[in-house]
């Protein structure tokens, strides 16, 4: 939980400059198997950085979260 916190903390701080702490906690979250969670960061992180170089493999793994979800 202090990942979480600490994470949380640092991209609250500075959005733009801590962007991947959305990826670590969409990470964490994904270890934690809370899936809701997961998206949810993923999906901001690709809002905030569309044209980042990881967006290939992250839609593919929001897609799998969804399908996953729905299943």
């Amino acid at each position: 939980m202090r990942a979480e916190k600490s994470l949380k903390a640092a991209y609250s701080l500075d959005p733009k400059a801590m962007l991947p702490a959305r990826l670590q906690l969409a990470n964490l979250y994904l270890k934690r198997h809370d899936m809701e969670a997961a998206s949810q960061e993923l999906a901001g992180y690709l809002s905030d950085n569309p044209s980042d170089p990881q967006a290939g493999a992250i839609k593919p793994l929001m897609t799998k979260i969804r399908v996953n979800q729905v299943n």
